[in-house]
């Protein structure tokens, strides 16, 4: 059981990013007739982050595989960094005026994204990088005893 507790809190946060840029913490409808903003697309990057955390987390609680452990907590520690970052746009995924979307946040402070989504998200995937940080040294730790 101790050894899968950071399996355990991965699906519990998995779960809430799942629920969190649609339900919990709502971002940016799209205004008709105009394509979705910058924080839609960030939404459907912490749903894709959390539905994998889900799988990887639960794949990891069955697999008895040597290492398998670390290399779940370390794939989810970079994905939630690299959500993180482009959420916050120090990382730039995709281009509004070649692509047509981009990750990152509306910049107007009356925005719906602004008064939730942008509060309480990127606390989650800080959370998620600081107990996948513990996860990875844990299992580190772990195999050189």
């Amino acid at each position: 059981m101790k050894k899968n507790i950071v399996n355990f809190i991965n699906i519990i946060l998995g779960l809430f990013l799942v629920a969190s840029p649609f339900w919990l913490f709502p971002v940016c409808s799209a205004m008709p007739g105009k394509p979705h903003m910058k924080c839609y697309y960030s939404g459907i990057l912490t749903v894709a982050i959390g539905i994998g955390m889900l799988i990887l987390s639960l794949v990891a609680l069955k697999v008895k595989a040597k290492g398998f452990a670390y290399f779940t907590n370390l794939i989810i520690l970079v994905a939630a960094s690299v959500s993180f970052l482009a959420i916050k746009g120090f990382i730039k995924i995709g281009n509004m005026m070649t692509m047509h979307w981009e990750i990152g946040l509306c910049k107007m402070d009356m925005m719906k994204c602004q008064q939730s989504f942008v509060k309480f998200v990127p606390i989650i995937l800080c959370i998620i990088v600081v107990i996948n940080l513990i996860g990875v040294i844990m299992n580190f730790l772990r195999k050189e005893k």
